[in-house]
């Protein structure tokens, strides 16, 4: 299956769409025809993908692969001018805990995103308007013009406006004297309300509200992407992050533009969440089908390997042949010791260590990008 983006072609709004302000933020939610159908089949597809195990290579590929991608996407549509070949490689490297040698804005944009994307340490729900700064300060670090951490200034009077390639006026967001007061009450609705839905409606809804508000000057549509990601999979879509769902979600630009322009005019958000409903389910079908082609487990391997490597998946830590061997009963020490050494061997263990001293874990190819990550963190105080 794929989108199709000919039932989205007529929701373009007449330009420019001004924001209606809010007193209180209570959106009427409605869902989609086979909503239901469509969410149940993205949960079960996010549980397929937790189930799959690859190698140390393959899972790195193909995770680099979708980390890239998404960013590149989002951070393109917003004039990265860096293609996706060298997205692709600054992720390879900051994946494997390799610094770039005094990057430019650009670079550093890319290594920003990559860092938060990994694990948005501070924004788990609820989420603050210190949370939200941080955030957008650290996406914006390179660009000092955006004013990075910053909200629209209440004592600036001129009319913020949101212009096309061409220069017009598309869209004109909340007033720079309201967006404090606005953004308070997204983040009560956020904290309080959201968590009542189905997050695959939430998102699109809390997504859109912030990206109605405006709230910076630079960079609100790269830190609202990035918080539709973390809702995501702070809410229970934990695999959502295998996925490459922002090429589905603005490799059509008009599409994606007309859209969040139409959701302001109508003032209804079925459309938004139908599209954005499309997009994400597309993107778990191509991940379910990338990843089962390299599932070890689906694979001609011995039962007692497969075994080990379930068992080895859920207990994370450092683990000896002993315990491995209790793991698979009536299967003797040296088949075991066996068995771990070919799979550290193929790379879906490592180990270190020797003979009775040895140790094994689950590989995991994100251990140095994780590591990086929390350097990064620590440097700049968030840990």
């Amino acid at each position: 299956m794929t989108i199709d983006t000919n039932k989205f072609r007529h929701l373009r709004p007449p330009y420019p769409v001004k924001r209606r302000g809010k007193d209180r933020f209570i959106p009427n939610i409605r869902v989609p025809e086979k909503f239901k159908e469509r969410s149940e089949e993205i949960r079960r597809l996010d549980r397929e993908l937790d189930r799959f195990i690859l190698s140390k290579d393959d899972y790195f590929q193909l995770v680099t692969k979708a980390y890239s991608e998404n960013v590149h996407y989002s951070t393109m549509l917003e004039g990265n001018p860096l293609d996706a070949e060298e997205v692709t490689r600054i992720t390879r490297n900051t994946f494997r805990g390799m610094e770039e040698p005094a990057p430019d804005g650009p670079r550093m944009e890319i290594i920003n995103h990559l860092v938060e994307w990994l694990d948005p340490l501070y924004l788990s729900l609820p989420w603050s308007m210190d949370a939200i700064l941080q955030l957008h300060g650290f996406l914006m670090e390179h660009d000092p013009l955006s004013r990075p951490g910053e909200l629209r200034s209440e004592e600036d009077r001129r009319t913020f406006t949101i212009t096309d390639d061409s220069g017009e006026d598309v869209f004109i967001p909340t007033p720079n004297t309201h967006v404090k007061a606005e953004m308070e009450r997204w983040l009560e609705w956020v904290n309080t309300y959201s968590p009542g839905y189905d997050p695959l409606a939430a998102a699109p809804v809390l997504f859109h509200e912030f990206e109605s508000i405006h709230p910076f000057y630079d960079g609100n549509g790269r830190t609202g992407r990035t918080l539709f990601h973390v809702y995501l999979r702070k809410m229970g879509l934990e695999n959502s992050k295998l996925c490459r769902i922002e090429r589905h979600l603005v490799g059509n630009r008009q599409i994606y533009y007309d859209i969040l322009a139409w959701t302001d005019h109508a003032l209804d958000y079925m459309d938004l969440i139908d599209y954005m409903t499309d997009c994400i389910l597309e993107s778990y079908r191509e991940a379910v089908e990338v990843f089962s082609r390299k599932d070890l487990l689906s694979s001609d391997m011995d039962e007692t390997s497969k075994r080990i490597l379930l068992m080895a998946k859920k207990y994370r830590e450092w683990f000896s042949i002993r315990e491995a061997e209790s793991w698979v009963d009536g299967v003797s020490y040296g088949t075991v010791r066996k068995r771990l050494n070919e799979l550290t061997e193929m790379g879906a263990l490592e180990a270190k260590g020797h003979t009775r001293g040895r140790r094994y874990r689950f590989a995991n190819p994100l251990r140095d990008a994780e590591e990086y990550a929390q350097r990064i963190r620590m440097s700049r105080g968030d840990i």
